[in-house]
């Protein structure tokens, strides 16, 4: 993501606008700079993305649009373009949520048709060409961003006029380690899906939800569900009777981590890739296994979408029932909402790294 200047300081207002742009990929910096307009125009995109309610969706466009048209696009052109760009992308349909740069020619090769085979022969073949693999995927997280339009570009045009011709693998650092990272789409597929019973949360997935949970100092918060409990340490929910030990906090994630990797073993029923397990045991460790019979239309791992679709052999489905995730019935935490996204990205793309 191209980013602008920035200043040494921003407002609180400010701040919460770089988080919903950052959120839908607009540049955070440039939307701190557009006003209040673009503030709303954004958070009617972040909220049009995660809906599935088609009427709400539409609702949630046109006030997009509507505060689209308060901002000076003569001040802030870039804002205004990605902001287009964004809602174009929201009325995709069959599932397409990007909006691209693409070159006549170009092939775009759907999920039903990435074999294994196919997709290994595309990573060698963008290697031996000096190409990073993890760039051609779309919503990736090495996607080039026209910073005129807010579009992801796919094309390597900018790379070949600075000199870098084909074939300098050795200049992009692409190496097995640096593709092994990137997801199975990027990697070429060339890890099958195991049996959940065979995998451990991995390094990266318990570093992300230390990082999510806090600092882990020990002390002890009313939960985040106003449910009367409290959460301590690490994201740790005393159960009742549970008495709290500071200086435990440490062995408890551990525990309370070991917790999720068997819920994860014990209800997936279908093989997972390692990032796919890694972004449930994340999920798990901060849901219910079942639902709360003391709160009407609650919801558990036992009784919810998201596990009835991973089942069912519907992954991308089951990541996206994440995103509903985010704090009980018609509640949205804001970490909550960040986090779901992040887990949501984590298990149909690969590691996130930066958040």
């Amino acid at each position: 993501m191209t980013q602008t200047n920035r200043r040494n300081s921003y407002t609180f207002k400010e701040g919460l606008t770089m988080m919903a742009a950052k959120a839908v990929g607009i540049d955070p910096y440039l939307a701190a700079e557009a006003g209040e307009g673009a503030k709303a125009a954004i958070n009617a995109i972040r909220h049009a993305a995660q809906t599935k309610n088609p009427k709400d969706r539409a609702v949630l466009i046109q006030q997009a649009q509507t505060e689209l048209r308060s901002i000076n696009a003569a001040q802030h052109p870039k804002v205004v373009n990605a902001i287009q760009s964004r809602l174009l992308a929201l009325q995709g349909r069959g599932g397409d949520s990007e909006i691209a740069h693409l070159t006549p020619g170009e092939v775009v090769i759907p999920r039903a048709l990435q074999t294994a085979e196919l997709m290994r022969q595309i990573v060698s073949l963008a290697a031996r060409q000096g190409i990073d693999a993890r760039q051609l995927i779309v919503g990736g997280q090495k996607v080039s961003i026209n910073p005129h339009t807010g579009a992801e570009e796919h094309a390597f045009w900018n790379d070949i006029s600075n000199g870098i011709g084909r074939g300098f693998r050795s200049i992009f650092g692409i190496s097995d380690a640096s593709v092994e990272d990137a997801g199975p789409i990027a990697r070429g597929l060339d890890a099958q899906r195991v049996d959940p019973k065979d995998l451990n949360a991995s390094d990266a997935i318990k570093n992300f939800i230390m990082k999510q949970e806090g600092d882990g100092g020990g002390g002890c918060y009313p939960s985040p569900e106003k449910d009367g409990t409290q959460t301590c340490g690490w994201g740790h929910k005393l159960k009742p009777g549970e008495e709290w030990d500071s200086s435990k906090a440490n062995e408890v994630r551990n525990q309370d981590i070991v917790a999720a990797e068997d819920r994860v073993r014990r209800l997936a029923k279908v093989p997972l890739y390692q990032n796919e397990f890694d972004s449930l045991v994340s999920h798990a460790y901060s849901s219910r296994e079942t639902p709360d019979p003391s709160r009407p239309k609650s919801v558990g791992w036992t009784n919810s979408d998201m596990l009835t679709k991973l089942n069912q052999g519907d992954y991308p489905g089951a990541f996206d029932e994440m995103l509903d995730w985010t704090g009980g019935p018609g509640t949205k935490l804001g970490g909550l909402v960040k986090r779901r996204s992040l887990e949501n990205r984590w298990g149909k793309v690969g590691p996130v790294e930066n958040y």
